[in-house]
């Protein structure tokens, strides 16, 4: 009876261990870089999988950026949580972090809207546009 409790007990407390937060991968920090929610996102383990040793022959970052199942990670926090699911992180700065890792770690240039103000009445220059040349009259 007691090794049949013990059985059942285990069997109930192996997916709690296996939610806990995995170690760095060869290219996702899961631990050191990311929140601990982040190694419960599979398509981040999935996607790291397919581009390092065995299946790749080397880790390869260009491999793991340029994999579709990523790409919506650029679109916001939404974008995140949709890649990584439910059983992954739902907090925002978690969501953040993970989308400012991902833009960093494969160098994606975020568009941020700059405004720029003049003061009225000022002129600047453009130094894009050619002047005419001047040639003086004999």
């Amino acid at each position: 009876m007691r090794s049949l409790i013990i059985l059942v007990l285990s069997g109930l407390l192996l997916p709690v261990a296996n939610a806990q937060a995995q170690p760095d991968g060869l290219l996702v920090p899961f631990t050191s870089g990311l929140p601990a929610c982040a190694s419960l996102c599979g398509k981040l383990f999935d996607v790291q999988g397919a581009c390092v040793p065995p299946i790749a022959a080397e880790p390869s970052k260009s491999c793991f950026c340029a994999d579709p199942r990523l790409k919506s990670i650029t679109a916001g926090t939404t974008g995140v949580s949709s890649v990584c699911g439910p059983t992954s992180c739902q907090d925002a700065p978690s969501l953040q972090k993970i989308q400012t890792w991902y833009e960093s770690f494969c160098n994606i240039a975020v568009a941020n809207p700059t405004t720029t103000s003049g003061t009225p009445g000022t002129t600047g220059t453009n130094s894009s546009t050619p002047r005419p040349t001047t040639y003086p009259s004999w």
